[in-house]
């Protein structure tokens, strides 16, 4: 047994012991789902919540928990029905509008995605380096480049090493036909990123 996983077992019995004297509260349920699904016992963590929600069905977190398994084990398709039916519950809850987005992307419903994203920008309090990139991504390839620029530029701000980030804006550039800032955008991911495939075939071309 390696240590993650002794300290993952070790979890469960002390929620177990939480639970035994608190009883089964839905955020208690929850925490057990996610602890039993990162030890790999996928069907007892699904189990528990489909059972909770027959108990606590008004609570968004349970269909949006067993969401995030799905979304894990790359089932997109339940995972997609799991968080929309978490998104009838709540609608202005950030993570959640953002992974309804990354699920429609990941199913090439790029433009259904844009307006999840949208809202999960929104509800950032603060940065957050994947919402931010995930929208700007998405604003990109919906043709909306005025829109994601200046939020790529602003990741790059906040994070000098991201390639990503750099490979994008030198793209931008290089569709508005800005040579020059495309070839010092290309350059600065592959000074991060020397592998990085798609910035070396954006390079060759330039």
């Amino acid at each position: 047994m390696d240590n993650r996983q002794q300290k993952t077992d070790e979890a469960i019995d002390r929620l177990l012991s939480v639970i035994k004297e608190d009883g089964e509260k839905t955020e208690h349920m929850i925490n057990l789902s996610v602890l039993l699904f990162e030890r790999g016992a996928f069907e007892e963590a699904e189990g528990i919540l489909i059972k909770q929600f027959e108990v606590d069905s008004n609570d968004f977190r349970i269909p949006y928990t067993l969401g995030n398994f799905y979304y894990n084990k790359a089932i997109f398709d339940k995972a997609l029905d799991l968080y929309r039916q978490a998104y009838e519950l709540k609608q202005d809850d950030k993570d959640l509008n953002y992974m309804l987005a990354q699920t429609l992307s990941h199913t090439s419903m790029t433009k259904l995605a844009l307006p999840y994203y949208m809202t999960a920008f929104d509800l950032c309090d603060s940065y957050d380096e994947d919402v931010y990139f995930q929208y700007a991504l998405n604003l990109a390839q919906n043709d909306m480049i005025d829109e994601a620029q200046p939020i790529f530029e602003n990741i790059i701000k906040k994070n000098d090493q991201h390639d990503d980030a750099y490979y994008n804006l030198a793209l931008i550039h290089y569709y508005r036909e800005q040579f020059d800032l495309a070839e010092h955008s290309v350059t600065k991911a592959l000074a991060i990123n020397p592998n990085h495939f798609l910035a070396l075939k954006l390079q060759s071309s330039l």
